[in-house]
């Protein structure tokens, strides 16, 4: 039969959820060895860098690039697919909001 438009985009590819998962489990080892070698102080200062990192974002609808999560995560001496095939500037599938759309659809604004 026919397959749904909405199976093949929620499905992730095995690939990618295994990527995920050991980002999210470097992140808990290097947690782990900081509160080991350093005590628990160090361990409590990542999570908080990282907690405050997370939350800084641009006016909405200008793309937020989360440059200083990356760096504390180390991601910023990686290169990977989503780094050059998948920037969202050169995407055409995906709408394009002004600052001014952003703004008017979190205020409620018809």
């Amino acid at each position: 039969g026919l397959r749904s438009m909405r199976h093949e985009m929620a499905a992730k590819h095995p690939i990618e959820a295994m990527q995920e998962a050991w980002h999210t489990q470097k992140w808990g080892n290097e947690l782990h060895h900081a509160e080991r070698v350093f005590g628990p102080g160090t361990a409590m200062r990542m999570r908080m860098d990282r907690a405050i990192l997370s939350q800084f974002q641009r006016a909405p609808g200008l793309a937020s690039d989360f440059v200083g999560l990356d760096t504390i995560l180390g991601r910023d001496i990686t290169v990977g697919f989503e780094d050059i095939l998948d920037v969202p500037e050169t995407r055409t599938d995906t709408p394009v909001e002004t600052v001014h759309d952003a703004l008017d659809r979190k205020l409620g604004i018809p």
